[in-house]
């Protein structure tokens, strides 16, 4: 979240000095850090202050520190607030996990389409990056079950935002790694469960060229997807696994 003070030292109640690293270990800084617990503590902050939401901390490309940044881990905040049967939706706070909600939802037979590959990421982390599953070809990316975003803006307070209201921040959110302001809640839309079982199968490829044909001629599948080699060596690049599953 921009704002203009650059913040040589930050003195800010409930805070400590933590040192983040991304998640494939190539990125290292150590800055302030608040994990908040109730709304008020996202309204003490300064306006003046930099800061920015974090999850679970599983991005490689480490957007949610930074030097002279208060980050606010919002793990904390993982409490399911609404459920709707009948049109089987549900807001849950951005800290809640995805195994959480999965745990709970599989109770009631029912899931999210759209899942990453890590289980402790959270849900506000799945709105900033709009995280893909193996399903994109058919069922698009986290932004496709997404209804609405309770966003908090230090200029603006609690902001609600939808395809209808505020729809152009709404848009800017879902994949803005958190730029637009600190994600509190998100109603999700959840879809009947197929099933308890998925057949799996594996298609050794021999280039990435493999993997286009390979994804073309399995785009009825559940979910599909590759693995390959990228090596420098030009014997073994391109070589890997194509997966295709369904219920």
């Amino acid at each position: 979240m921009i704002a203009t003070s650059k913040q040589k030292s930050l003195k800010i109640p409930h805070t400590k000095k933590t040192k983040f690293v991304s998640f494939d270990g190539g990125i290292e800084i150590v800055s302030q850090h608040q994990r908040p617990d109730r709304f008020r503590n996202l309204e003490q902050i300064p306006k003046d202050v930099i800061r920015i939401g974090r999850g679970g901390g599983y991005s490689y490309v480490a957007p949610s520190f930074g030097k002279n940044i208060l980050t606010q881990e919002m793990t904390s905040f993982n409490r399911i607030l609404e459920f709707d049967a009948k049109s089987q939706t549900i807001v849950v706070e951005s800290g809640m996990t995805l195994k959480e909600l999965l745990k709970w939802s599989f109770k009631k037979k029912l899931f999210l389409k759209i899942q990453p590959g890590h289980p402790d990421i959270t849900i506000g982390g799945c709105v900033a990056a709009n995280v893909h599953g193996k399903n994109p070809h058919k069922d698009g990316t986290f932004v496709d079950v997404v209804l609405e975003i309770k966003l908090f803006h230090p200029d603006h307070g609690l902001m609600t935002l939808s395809r209808t209201q505020n729809s152009d921040i709404f848009e800017l959110t879902c994949g803005g790694l958190g730029l637009t302001g600190i994600i509190v809640s998100v109603k999700l839309q959840l879809d009947i469960l197929p099933g308890d079982r998925m057949i799996f199968e594996r298609t050794p490829l021999e280039s990435i060229t493999d993997a286009i044909e390979f994804f073309k001629n399995n785009l009825g599948a559940d979910f599909i997807s590759s693995w390959h080699d990228a090596s420098p060596s030009k014997k073994h690049f391109g070589k890997g696994v194509g997966y295709k599953g369904v219920f």
